[in-house]
């Protein structure tokens, strides 16, 4: 029995059913959507789908299958082929009814959901499986995941509340990106747009998201729980645009606003332009949705974007939501966590040898890694400068932690018995001695000490802001808010000049807090949105550099970030610190393995510091918290290494 993917699965079904087919429409509902396939075929078996004659041979799906599609496929092959389907499988069956109509599942995390596992699996294809070999990629991708819920469904383990593939090296890459999926859907927010609109029978105001081609694989999760939404809630209404005439529009099936009206709209315009193609290729109006979901005619709109556009705005009476430029006094913006690397050829200790590609489970049975620290010890030397503020000449701003991250961050590096480098170098400027002109002496300093060779480390820790621009600035100790911001304080520009014109790779560890922690006092960060406009101009301060750049950027989730003093330390460099020193500073909650736990031989790469900032930073703030990664050139963040991982655990 083969699965087959098909563009016009009903009309097919509908009108001329293939002998040896299984088609994935029912005989009793062919022009209705069905929210719960997987259930009716461990129900009804094959019986209840439309088939051709003759010998069964082929189950055809629509050429976009949804997770309950895929399982309700998986079902059919194994019953029809004898095997007795596992009591347990009736359950997986309603969690893909429940993915099925938009829901969220689960409160599991969204990477450690099926759902979540699915959507990571389907977005390495295009929207559209009925091409052979598309096709046949996909479910070579799927049928691990397919083994793996028959496996639990014997054991009847259940799909609302335990995770899956938490622990599974099948699934490693999935669960990778998924990760680190929430900061690509912030690109694809920064890449869209954002609208004030007003639903009929909806409230007053609401916000509306337009995402075009999103890359994130739970964009519709994020979207339904992202409190950066215009209106100070999450999105209501969700427009997204998959393709040349490939629109969805959704609102939150939770409230059940109705998008019918809408739906008639474009249907009424689409006929216009051409009333047999539109006959016979409609809009989708979602009824089986209860009218919360609407897409585009299978073979894409008639109608051009700017068309489609209009409608909308028009039905909603939308309007733009404007990002207003923030104060200094209210709430001045501030990046919670970055750290900006341009990277080397990787290690110019190397000469011409070939760069070193290998991830940490390839390590251990590898000489290269034990050839790479031995070119560092013998001709590099690491350089830190660390930067904290917490006391100020204008009290008003003064902190409680920024002069201690500066100085545990140093330590950290210095007390390593990693054999890495040659030689560690460390400078700390903290409080008063980290005045605008001291930094930007210090900075001057540094790119005249290191050489090709090298790794420089430069963190700062304290207050930083945008102006109207969303230009970011950090505030040194003399910072005087009477004055013109770029007078007294150091803007990514001045940075940059030292930084982009050293020879060897540099690490930026950016720790800062909003002036908004002056009323307060605990919270550090800004919105992601905020966040990820001036980190997007940021990276693009430092595209001159020739060695490529790498941007890991914490930001508020929500409006809980926060540090606490029983912490010592801001979130990220808390992570951080742990992450390098391989020791826990704080016991709970301790879900989220050390590098050194899950290769205690090999290297702690970039890679294995972004991966852990991430999911520490969001444990330690209970998701209050996330950190985004972005990056130019053609970099790997697995060739960085950073330290060597302790053996003693």
């Amino acid at each position: 029995m083969q699965v087959v993917f098909s563009k016009a699965i009903s009309q097919e079904a509908a009108l001329s059913p293939k002998d040896g087919c299984i088609y994935l429409v029912l005989r009793d509902r062919v022009n209705d959507h069905c929210l719960n396939l997987a259930s009716v075929s461990l129900e009804r078996g094959a019986a209840a789908f439309i088939t051709g004659g003759g010998s069964l041979h082929s189950i055809i799906v629509q050429c976009d299958p949804t997770l309950d599609d895929m399982l309700a496929a998986t079902f059919l092959e194994r019953s029809t082929q004898g095997e007795v389907l596992p009591a347990g499988a009736t359950l997986f069956a309603k969690y893909a009814a429940v993915c099925r109509e938009g829901l969220r599942p689960s409160n599991l995390p969204l990477e450690d959901t099926i759902e979540g596992m699915f959507l990571a699996i389907r977005s390495d294809f295009s929207s559209d499986l009925s091409s052979s070999d598309e096709g046949v990629r996909f479910l070579q991708a799927w049928q691990p995941m397919a083994d793996r819920i028959l496996e639990a469904s014997s054991s009847e383990i259940d799909p609302f509340a335990v995770a899956l593939f938490r622990n599974s090296p099948k699934f490693a890459r999935q669960r990778a990106f998924l990760a680190r999926d929430h900061e690509v859907y912030r690109q694809d927010v920064s890449r869209g747009q954002r609208w004030i609109v007003r639903l009929p029978e909806g409230p007053p105001e609401a916000s509306a998201l337009l995402l075009r081609n999103p890359k994130s694989a739970l964009w519709k999760f994020w979207s339904r729980c992202d409190t950066d939404a215009p209106t100070g809630d999450t999105y209501l209404l969700l427009l997204v645009e998959r393709g040349p005439g490939q629109w969805i529009f959704s609102t939150d099936p939770v409230q059940r606003l109705s998008l019918k009206t809408l739906a008639g709209e474009l249907q009424q315009a689409e006929l216009a332009l051409d009333a047999t193609k539109a006959t016979s290729d409609p809009w989708f109006e979602g009824a089986a949705f209860d009218f919360t979901l609407v897409a585009a005619p299978r073979s894409g709109s008639q109608l051009s974007d700017r068309q489609i556009i209009r409608i909308l705005q028009r039905w909603c009476r939308a309007k733009p939501a404007i990002s207003h430029a923030m104060n200094l006094p209210l709430l001045a913006f501030g990046l919670a966590g970055v750290i900006l690397t341009s990277a080397l050829g990787i290690w110019m200790a190397y000469g011409n040898r070939p760069v070193v590609s290998q991830r940490l489970d390839q390590l251990k049975t590898s000489t290269i890694p034990n050839r790479v620290a031995m070119d560092l010890k013998q001709g590099s030397d690491l350089h830190v400068l660390t930067i904290g503020v917490s006391k100020y000449a204008d009290s008003n701003f003064d902190l409680e932690v920024a002069d201690k991250d500066a100085q545990v961050l140093a330590e950290v590096f210095r007390d390593r018995p990693d054999e890495l480098y040659r030689k560690v170098f460390t400078r700390e400027l903290v409080n008063q001695f980290a005045t605008r002109d001291g930094i930007l002496r210090a900075l001057g300093e540094l790119e005249q000490q290191v050489t090709q060779n090298d790794l420089a480390i430069v963190t700062f820790a304290g207050h930083g802001i945008s102006d109207e621009h969303q230009d970011f600035f950090f505030l040194p100790h003399d910072f005087d808010a009477q004055k013109e911001i770029a007078t007294t304080a150091i803007s990514w520009d001045e940075a940059r000049r030292s930084l982009v014109h050293m020879p060897c790779m540099v690490i930026l560890v950016m720790d800062s807090c909003q002036s908004g922690s002056i009323t307060r006092t605990g919270f550090r960060g800004n919105t992601e949105l905020e966040m990820r406009t001036s980190t997007a101009k940021a990276l693009s301060r430092f595209s001159e550099s020739e060695k490529g750049a790498v941007l890991i950027a914490a930001s508020l989730a929500s409006q809980s970030a926060q540090e606490r003093n029983t912490w010592g330390h801001g979130a990220l460099t808390l992570a951080l610190v742990e992450c390098i020193r391989g020791i826990r500073l704080v016991p709970e909650p301790k879900d989220v393995p050390l590098p050194q736990e899950s290769d205690r031989d090999g290297l702690i790469t970039l890679q294995d510091v972004s991966y852990y900032l991430s999911m520490r930073v969001k444990e330690l703030t209970r998701g209050g918290q996330a950190v985004i990664t972005n990056h130019t050139g053609n970099l790997s963040l697995d060739d960085i290494p950073i330290a060597r991982g302790r053996t003693d655990l």
